[in-house]
């Protein structure tokens, strides 16, 4: 395996760590399945086609919750942005795309009152 394959390998991998331990932020949300939660056309079409049940463009949260494995390997996609609502995933394949990082930062929530 190239050194490139081994290091994007090793960063999946991780990535995966962080999203299964990480504190469940997402849960109970409801998102719109669009450009600014998913901003790659191909990840966001394949999360309308598999996992919006209802065909509304909203990704539930009684939706997301249920989606324990995706598979976009080779898929030509550039970024996995929108991920992180799935907070039970527990399997991601995602090998030969165009990703050039994987982001699994907490995304910081207001702190209305």
């Amino acid at each position: 395996m190239r050194t490139g394959g081994k290091i994007l390998t090793g960063i999946i991998t991780v990535a995966l760590f962080c999203i299964l331990f990480a504190v469940n932020v997402f849960a109970g949300e409801d998102v719109a399945i669009d450009a600014t939660n998913f901003p790659d056309d191909i990840f966001r079409k394949y999360v309308s086609d598999n996992f919006d049940k209802n065909a509304d463009g909203i990704l539930q949260s009684n939706e997301a919750d249920n989606v324990t494995e995706i598979k976009v390997s080779n898929k030509e996609i550039y970024s996995i942005k929108g991920v992180e609502y799935f907070v039970n995933l527990t399997t991601l394949y995602c090998y030969k795309n165009k990703l050039s990082s994987l982001d699994v930062r907490k995304r910081k929530t207001s702190n209305k009152t």
